[in-house]
């Protein structure tokens, strides 16, 4: 079992790896867990209401300094949830006036996310994208699963 930070990254992995995967993300309004299997073809199954949420505070400003994924990571992750169904985001979102999100089906978001990722390996700008290796986030507190 690996526990990160932001619920998007097991979906990345997910879509990356050759193997089966099981992401859990829980939804910060009810708690109701939400599974989606991965293949080695790609999304296998994904709850049907369940949505995804991306968002930043309202208050967000440009990065000192050079602009960095860890630094944009940072600013997203907090506020990227999955939620059981478009009422509950509905809820959170009206918990939550500082922040400004967006909210997709999870299915439609998880097709979306293996377009980029299938884009960005074409363009070799993913190097990395099967590496185990890779660092784990540490550059936000909280979301994820």
């Amino acid at each position: 079992t690996q526990r990160y930070r932001c619920v998007t990254d097991g979906f990345v992995l997910g879509t990356v790896l050759d193997e089966r995967v099981a992401v859990r993300a829980e939804s910060p309004v009810s708690g109701t867990e939400s599974t989606v299997e991965f293949d080695a073809d790609g999304v296998a199954s994904v709850p049907g209401d369940a949505q995804l949420s991306f968002g930043v505070p309202r208050s967000v400003s440009r990065p000192e300094g050079a602009v960095t994924p860890e630094k944009m990571y940072g600013r997203f992750c907090p506020y990227s949830n999955v939620f059981a169904s478009r009422a509950e985001y509905d809820h959170w979102a009206s918990d939550h006036p500082d922040v400004v999100s967006d909210v997709h089906p999870l299915d439609a978001a998880l097709e979306l996310q293996a377009r980029l990722l299938a884009d960005t390996a074409a363009s070799g700008s993913a190097d990395h994208s099967r590496d185990r290796t890779a660092p784990e986030c540490t550059c936000c507190n909280g979301g994820g699963f």
